[in-house]
C-alpha cells in the first residue's frame, strides 16, 4: 500500500468520508492496472466488476474505525484481501500509529514493514470484544461481557477489527470476540494470518514458504434473521447486508472463547464452525 495525502484527527465524519474515498480510488486505480481483467472488486458491499466473470476477487475496506480516524486516534486501518473462489491468496492490512502494513497470504511469508514477522508469545489474558451493530448486536455483545467478567478475564475494544485483530497477533491480547463483522472487516486479515490456503502443492514453487498458522479463525456466517445460518462462509458473495459472528485466537487458546461464542449464538457445544 502507498501513502495517501489526507490527514487524521479532523474531528468531522466528513473527513473520515472523504479519506475512505481517497484511498478507494487510489486502489481500485492500483487493482485495475495490476489486474486488468477477471478481477472483481467488493467495496463494502459495492461490487465494481472489471471483468463480468473475474475469477479473482479484491475484498476492500477504505477506511476502518471511521470514528477514530475522525478524532485522530491510533486505531484505524485499511484493509485489501485478494481471493479467488476456493479462498484466500493474499492480504495486506494497514494500522495507523507507528504505522504498520501487514502482508502476506497462504505460501507466502507474512511480514510487516515489509520485513519477516513472526508472532510473538502473548502473556495477557486480555480479551477484544467488537460490538457488532448497536441495537442490533448489542444484546450478544454484552452477553459476551456478561460470560467474560463471570470468568474473571479483562476485556475492552479498540474501535475496528483492524486494530483488534492485530493486538492478538502483537501478543497484546489473548483473543478477538465480536458478535457481528462484514466480510470487507475480515476479509484482509484472515487472508494474512489464518493460514487457510485456497490452492494445493503436490511441490510447491520455489518462492512459497510453508510457514505455522498464525491464528485460528472461526467464523459463523448469519441470517437475516441473525441467527446462524448453515452455509459455507465465502466473502466473495457477500452482500452489503451480510454479518459474520466470529472468534479469532491462537489455535491453543481458540476452544476457551468459541465455547464463550457458541452459549451467546445458542449453539451446542459440538456445533462446527463454517470456516477455521
Amino acid at each position: 500500500m502507498r501513502p495517501i495525502d489526507f490527514e487524521a484527527g479532523d474531528l468531522t465524519t466528513a473527513a473520515a468520508a472523504a479519506a475512505a474515498k481517497a484511498v478507494q480510488g487510489v486502489l481500485i486505480g492500483d487493482l485495475k492496472r495490476l489486474f486488468p481483467a477477471n478481477t472483481q472488486i467488493f467495496v463494502e458491499g459495492v461490487k465494481i466488476n472489471v471483468e463480468d466473470f473475474g475469477d479473482r476477487f479484491a475484498i476492500l475496506k477504505p477506511l476502518d474505525a471511521n470514528a477514530s480516524f475522525a478524532v485522530g486516534e491510533d486505531h484505524w486501518g485499511v484493509s485489501l484481501g485478494l481471493y479467488f473462489k476456493a479462498g484466500p491468496q493474499y492480504g495486506s492490512v494497514y494500522l495507523s500509529g507507528e504505522p504498520s502494513v501487514f502482508e502476506g497470504g497462504p505460501g507466502y511469508r507474512t511480514k510487516l514493514n515489509n520485513k519477516a514477522f513472526v508472532i510473538p508469545p502473548c502473556e495477557t489474558d486480555l480479551v477484544l470484544v467488537g460490538t457488532g451493530r448497536f441495537g442490533v448486536d448489542t444484546k450478544r455483545w454484552l452477553s459476551i461481557l456478561e460470560k467474560l467478567a463471570s470468568l474473571n478475564i479483562s476485556n475492552k475494544a479498540l474501535g475496528g477489527t483492524i486494530a483488534n485483530v492485530v493486538a492478538v497477533v502483537m501478543g497484546q491480547a489473548r483473543a478477538y470476540i465480536t458478535p457481528a463483522d462484514a466480510a470487507w472487516d475480515l476479509a484482509g486479515l484472515h487472508a494474512i494470518f489464518s493460514g487457510h490456503s485456497s490452492v494445493e502443492f503436490s511441490k510447491p514453487p520455489k518462492h512459497l514458504v510453508v510457514e505455522p498458522k498464525h491464528l485460528t479463525f472461526k467464523i459463523f456466517p448469519l441470517g437475516p434473521d441473525n441467527n446462524v445460518i448453515d452455509e459455507a462462509v465465502d466473502f466473495t458473495t457477500a452482500s452489503q447486508e451480510q454479518r459474520y459472528a466470529a472468534v479469532v485466537a491462537r489455535p491453543e487458546d481458540i476452544e476457551k472463547y468459541l465455547s464463550i461464542m457458541k452459549e451467546v449464538l445458542g449453539l451446542q457445544s459440538g456445533s462446527p464452525a463454517a470456516l477455521v
